[in-house]
């Protein structure tokens, strides 16, 4: 692929490959989310399926032996998750400082539920109930409190040439566990193949430098309106999480680097 002046070109191109390469090269598992505790690991789960199998049997045929072997289980159950959870506490505290979200997800699984968008959403005397109603309300109050700088401030700056291994270390320092920009090009596909996508994006950043331009479609941002205090119904109580594509993030941390 040769470097175009048309930088959105090159990056729709550059884009359809390393998604189709991810579609026919990367094997796909489907989570189903059990909505369990961390600390319900599979010799839990294993332990229950166990369970479950007396206790169909013991509906079928309600004997003293098989009560028993019902009882025993859950007996077991019982005492399994409670060491279990205690273990996850302890590895909590162990870790809270290398692995702060080994908490969070401590507190997801005891709170059930994260602190969301409303039903209803109010601004300036309207109401919106519907999805769409709530994207353009809160489009509309989060456009009311940005202000726009009166002057752009024109900077100076020399030439920013960037080699294939300044990309590569970038890439390589990626979060792993990072959410997928607008683009929907994962940060831990980005990590693993630093060494084959390195040459081709270190192209792609220093035709963006040189003819000063950047990707329209790379301006784009998920924003999600996060509560931040009292109550939930007015859209000023809500602050706007961005979400922006990683390949930006690289080609940024790149730049201020050199």
């Amino acid at each position: 692929m040769s470097v175009s002046d048309d930088v959105d070109l090159y990056w729709f191109r550059w884009k359809a490959l390393f998604l189709a390469a991810i579609e026919k090269c990367v094997p796909v598992k489907v989570i189903k989310d059990t909505n369990s505790p961390p600390w319900i690991d599979g010799e839990i789960r294993h332990l229950l399926r166990k369970k479950y199998r007396a206790l169909k049997k013991y509906r079928e045929n309600r004997t003293e032996q098989r009560k028993r072997k019902l009882r025993s289980l859950s007996n077991d159950i019982k005492i399994l998750v409670r060491h279990k959870h205690r273990d996850y506490l302890n590895k909590i505290v162990g870790s809270f400082c290398e692995n702060p979200k080994l908490f969070w997800s401590y507190h997801k699984a005891v709170l059930h539920h994260r602190s969301g968008v409303d039903s209803v959403i109010t601004h300036n005397g309207q109401t919106a109930k519907t999805s769409g109603e709530k994207a353009e309300l809160f489009n509309t109050y989060f456009c009311s409190v940005f202000t726009s700088p009166n002057t752009v401030p024109n900077v100076e700056i020399s030439d920013v040439q960037l080699s294939v291994e300044e990309v590569e270390l970038c890439l390589a320092g990626l979060d792993s566990s990072k959410a997928s920009g607008p683009d929907g090009i994962p940060a831990h596909i980005l990590k693993q193949c630093r060494k084959e996508i390195a040459p081709s994006l270190c192209a792609l950043f220093n035709d963006s430098l040189r003819t000063a331009r950047f990707p329209a479609e790379r301006k784009n941002v998920d924003v999600t309106p996060v509560h931040k205090k009292d109550l939930k119904e007015p859209a000023g109580n809500y602050r706007p999480i961005s979400l922006l594509s990683i390949v930006s993030k690289v080609l940024e941390r790149c730049a201020c680097n050199s």
